[in-house]
């Protein structure tokens, strides 16, 4: 509810008219000295709120059925320019809930509930945003227009009901695509609307119709993907404000931000974390990769995932899949990832052969990395006839015959980036 003016106490003595809460003149017909004041309070007053209502120099009621009443009345003219003259110009719905009592002295002081009535929705007056009304209080509604000195008036005012927002509180933008989305809200006056000076991303603006609507709308800029959360307001001179915590959320398509490959070693723990971009952030998956014992592979929730653990022996080698980012906007993001296992060199070969006296036999020596492996060399004195040959890059042969049986143990070295490997080895002749 508005109030025109200053909060001032109109006497019914001498009554006037009143104009945006300034005296005007004199009433015809309501004159009557030293008669009761009514005070409301200054300041905007809204449909359905609690204000305080006062008066002095009524005529002194302690109990029922002779307590004072209050009632919404029109101004005749509708705009603060009359006093209403009958009953007919206020109410009867508006009656306060209970008759006031005064104290000896003719003073009260009691609490109403203003409502906006109005002549549309069946009211026979109409206290809104463009009409005058004014709270009558006095001892007999019904005849209490011709007794001097058993009623007042207030000041005239307005009734606003407070306004509402009545939209969604978040809407979702996408970078790089246009968006808009409409701010609705009710309340009399069409409220303006503001964003309260919210941080938006680049290419989206907030801007008040001047209708009781707002529209936010744009295309957010590269990067500027995330949640955007601002407070809306909005003011019709209704009290309170109504606001609302609102959040925009600029969408963006995944993609994977991190390298394509990292390296672990066996027995020594490893870890390596996947990154994205993107909003929401993006959900990752290996897509049921096989990877070495002790390592696996987790989404975090939050955009990343970890690969981690502890590579168990002879588990060295690669291990290529196919990671896959996807939050629902766009297309999914993939990656080819390979996952390297290194290891001290590694004899894949068998620790024992086993050749024919005097036939030519072969057998060859394998070791493995990663690294890859250098030459592999032999120490220990074979049969004559037996001899072994390094073929480089981890493998060499063992050829020849003999005619010697019998068991002879060697030894075999290869050495990597990470350390050195020897094998035992047996060789077997029999007859």
């Amino acid at each position: 509810m508005r109030i025109k003016g200053r909060s001032i106490a109109l006497k019914v003595g001498a009554v006037t008219a009143v104009a945006a809460g300034v005296l005007v003149g004199p009433l015809s017909g309501l004159a009557f000295a030293n008669g009761p004041t009514v005070s409301i309070p200054a300041g905007n007053l809204t449909s359905g709120s609690t204000i305080t209502v006062t008066g002095s120099g009524f005529p002194v009621h302690s109990a029922d059925p002779t307590g004072l009443q209050i009632y919404e009345c029109a101004d005749p003219q509708g705009s603060a320019n009359n006093l209403p003259t009958d009953p007919s110009q206020c109410d009867g719905t508006t009656v306060s809930g209970n008759q006031i009592n005064t104290d000896n002295s003719g003073n009260f002081s009691t609490t109403y509930q203003p409502s906006e009535v109005n002549a549309a929705t069946g009211s026979n007056i109409a206290c809104d945003p463009t009409d005058f009304c004014v709270l009558w209080v006095g001892v007999d509604f019904n005849n209490g227009f011709t007794t001097a000195g058993q009623y007042a008036f207030s000041t005239p005012f307005e009734v606003f009901t407070a306004p509402q927002i009545t939209s969604a509180s978040s809407t979702n933008f996408t970078v790089g695509s246009p968006g808009s989305f409409t701010v609705t809200t009710t309340g009399d006056s069409p409220p303006s609307l503001s964003d309260g000076g919210a941080t938006l991303p680049s290419g989206v603006t907030f801007h008040d119709n001047g209708n009781g609507t707002a529209t936010l709308s744009g295309t957010p800029g590269a990067g500027t993907d995330g949640a955007y959360p601002f407070t809306i307001t909005a003011h019709n001179g209704g009290s309170p404000d109504a606001t609302q915590h609102f959040t925009l959320n600029v969408d963006q398509a995944p993609a994977i931000a991190s390298a394509n490959a990292t390296t672990f070693t066996v027995g020594t723990s490893g870890s390596f974390t996947v990154t994205t971009t993107g909003f929401p952030a993006p959900a990752l998956s290996d897509g049921g990769a096989t990877l070495p014992s002790g390592v696996m592979f987790h989404d975090n929730g939050n955009g990343t995932a970890t690969l981690s653990g502890t590579p168990g022996a002879g588990t060295g080698g690669t291990y290529p899949f196919t990671i896959t980012a996807n939050n629902g906007v766009g297309s999914n993001a993939t990656q080819n990832f390979t996952l390297t296992v290194d290891q001290k060199p590694f004899f894949k070969s068998a620790t024992t052969t086993t050749f024919t006296k005097s036939k030519t036999g072969t057998f060859t020596v394998t070791a493995v990395g990663p690294p890859a492996p250098g030459k592999v060399t032999e120490t220990g004195k074979l049969p004559t006839g037996i001899k072994f040959t390094s073929t480089g890059g981890g493998t060499g042969k063992l050829t020849g015959k003999t005619t010697k049986v019998g068991t002879t143990t060697i030894t075999f070295k290869v050495t990597n980036t990470l350390g050195t490997t020897n094998q035992t080895f047996k060789l077997v002749v029999k007859s």
